[in-house]
């Protein structure tokens, strides 16, 4: 990938997030096979809006191995995002 945000995937948040509010996000993941000698990796996660300009609000590095586990990030938003009623 040329660049960090090629890969990653959309979640719907249902619920306004403020500022201060503690995040607990979980993934399931491991390092990609044929990768480096020690068979770990590092994971970036940003959480951010996907209209432009695509503000950030959570960004952690995490670390992978070669096996399949799950991996939970506990972080502190550093914005607010305010979801509208449907």
């Amino acid at each position: 990938m040329a660049q960090p945000f090629d890969a990653g995937t959309n979640v719907a948040i249902t619920e306004s997030i403020r500022q201060g509010d503690i995040l607990l996000i979980g993934i399931l993941a491991r390092t990609a096979p044929g990768g480096i000698a020690d068979g770990t990796g590092k994971l970036g996660i940003r959480e951010q809006l996907k209209e432009a300009p695509h503000a950030g609000f959570v960004d952690n590095v995490l670390t992978l191995a070669r096996t399949l586990k799950p991996l939970q990030l506990n972080t502190q938003a550093s914005g607010t995002i305010t979801v509208s009623a449907a």
